[in-house]
């Protein structure tokens, strides 16, 4: 995550694309709070460089959408995705093959010592990022790799047996497919291709803690830190302790994972801080909706799906958030993502005008052509 900040900061610098839109904005706004929260923690210094990391995350997927200005820059930066999508899922099956004992270590998926949830949050995003270009790239080659690199992703998942990675991806995938509905033929061929991939899972992966873990709709797992975070909310609940952390791990310290977005708001910003994140949500949830009516309605028979990769990537990253704080915690991909989602709205709203302005044009160009 640290390079591709770097990367994208270097690519849009060049061209200049600084200034957010109305939607991205707003977002930034909504966590002001969590921003100035380091003043009162206690530790400013540590609690600041923390959110400096959050902050710059999020602003660099803001800036990677600025960066695009028309659809298909869209759908070529979205092709790029796929770089690291297949060299993360291939990296985690190679590891997994040369070590097969690894998945019956923890009973899920661990290798190079990272957390199994931790991985399958890593693709989730990026399987949403494949689910786009395998269901409305234009370009067949495209569409075979990214169902290719979908299908390892999501092999990657269920060995992990995170279920809010399986949610996250199943809320990203339904909305990236929604502009499907009135071609039934190309749903199908998704579904086919799903239930392959479905197929040959069942016969890989046999009967395993991973695969029991994704089948139970419990929250065993959350029970301590919701505990502990109901504690600290008790404690500071206007403006909550600035930055919950600690001393364990890292020398200076480090943040507690409450493992929900929204606890961990309030135990850092208090209700204050979390009503005018609450209220900032509400906000874009309610101009993004306007967005894709507008788009729907002006171009119903050729609908710009960039929207709908907008919206999948915020709704399905603040859906993780119910269980998980990676959103909010800094270098995650799915912090960038929500921060390129948010600009991705802006960006959509563009290219609706520069779509009616071509359309205005060619309308003129062929009045004066019947005049002549």
């Amino acid at each position: 995550v640290y390079l591709t900040v770097l990367l994208i900061a270097v690519a849009v610098l060049t061209r200049r694309e600084l200034i957010a839109g109305p939607i991205a904005r707003i977002l930034l706004i909504g966590f002001a709070v969590l921003m100035m929260a380091p003043l009162w923690s206690g530790v400013l210094v540590q609690a600041t460089l923390f959110r400096i990391i959050f902050v710059a995350t999020l602003y660099s997927g803001i800036m990677m959408a600025l960066s695009n200005t028309s659809r298909e820059e869209t759908m070529s930066a979205a092709r790029l995705f796929l770089l690291p999508a297949s060299g993360f899922a291939l990296m985690m099956l190679m590891a997994f093959a040369l070590d097969p004992l690894a998945i019956s270590k923890v009973g899920r998926l661990n290798v190079f010592g990272m957390n199994p949830n931790r991985i399958g949050q890593t693709c989730a995003p990026l399987l949403i990022l494949c689910s786009f270009l395998a269901l409305h790239d234009r370009v067949k080659a495209v569409k075979i790799v990214a169902y290719a690199i979908g299908a390892f992703l999501t092999v990657v998942i269920v060995l992990t047996g995170s279920r809010g990675a399986v949610g996250q991806a199943a809320v990203g995938c339904v909305i990236i497919a929604m502009p499907l509905v009135r071609h039934p033929g190309r749903l199908a061929v998704a579904a086919i291709i799903l239930g392959a991939t479905a197929y040959w899972l069942s016969g890989m992966i046999q009967a395993s803690d991973a695969t029991e873990r994704i089948g139970e709709f419990n929250f065993d797992s959350r029970e301590e830190p919701w505990t502990l975070a109901a504690e600290l909310i008790a404690e500071k609940p206007v403006l909550g302790h600035g930055w919950v952390f600690s001393t364990e791990g890292r020398s200076g310290g480090s943040e507690i994972n409450l493992h929900s977005i929204y606890l961990q708001m309030l135990a850092n910003t208090g209700v204050i801080g979390l009503g005018i994140f609450a209220f900032a949500i509400f906000i874009c949830a309610f101009k993004s909706l306007a967005v894709m009516v507008q788009i729907q309605l002006r171009w119903r028979h050729d609908p710009d799906p960039t929207i709908f990769l907008a919206l999948a990537t915020v709704v399905s990253s603040l859906a993780w958030g119910v269980i998980d704080s990676g959103p909010v915690m800094g270098s995650t991909v799915n912090c960038l993502m929500l921060g390129y989602g948010a600009a991705l709205v802006d960006r959509a709203q563009l290219f609706m005008t520069q779509r009616d302005w071509y359309a205005r044009m060619n309308a003129n160009h062929h009045a004066s052509g019947d005049m002549g």
